[in-house]
């Protein structure tokens, strides 16, 4: 992947563009250690490296490529949370830097979960959403991610939330230690839209109430 070299002191200035490979043989550094270097915008010759988008458009990434960090979010500890073009979570401790990746958990058929603290309450991210968000595109209202094959980023893709719902709606599901028998019944015992509920399943909106499939 090629990178424009942003003049550190003003970044419209371009006063070059040069590729990943040529940076990390001329350092001496491994390919993380390039990315953590990207990610934390530290100087090179003076510059800021930015990756070069296409013409044609957004130049995707995909397994094989060289892994790319989003920051996706912070929590009120100081810890940082990000996702990654292999489809990882890493979080980076305020203290000293180092950098932890996180375990996955498969709650759904659809849906990939990382769970972290965040103050005094659970938050779970989305993986496929916030690495479709961060690396492919924007999803489009009433959808969502799904990985149609192995985990990998190329296998990520949009589909229609009522299609996913058809499938979903006879499941349980739970709220603390209470248990519905529907999505349905627990959107209506809670006076939260349908809908609504499910992108919460899903990881698309807030889970504000802590609903999970049983």
């Amino acid at each position: 992947m090629q990178y424009y070299m942003l003049d550190k002191k003003d970044i419209s200035k371009v006063r070059g563009i040069v590729s990943a490979k040529d940076v990390i043989k001329e350092l001496g550094i491994t390919n993380a250690q390039f990315s953590k270097m990207v990610r934390n915008e530290e100087v090179y010759n003076g510059c800021i490296l930015v990756p070069v988008i296409r013409e044609s458009g957004r130049e995707l990434p995909t397994s094989e490529s060289e892994e790319l960090y989003q920051l996706i979010c912070e929590g009120d500890n100081g810890f940082r949370y990000y996702i990654t073009s292999h489809l990882k979570v890493i979080s980076v401790s305020p203290i000293d830097g180092t950098e932890r990746e996180m375990r996955i958990r498969k709650t759904s058929e659809t849906r990939y979960v990382v769970k972290i603290r965040d103050g005094n309450r659970n938050k779970y991210i989305s993986v496929l959403g916030e690495a479709y968000k961060a690396f492919i595109g924007e999803i489009k209202d009433k959808h969502i991610v799904v990985c149609d094959g192995d985990l990998k980023i190329e296998n990520l893709k949009l589909v229609d939330l009522s299609e996913v719902n058809r499938l979903k709606n006879s499941k349980k599901v739970k709220v603390g230690d209470k248990i519905y028998n529907s999505v349905i019944e627990c959107a209506n015992k809670n006076f939260i839209s349908v809908p609504y509920l499910y992108q919460m399943l899903e990881g698309v909106k807030p889970n504000l109430i802590g609903v999970e499939l049983v």
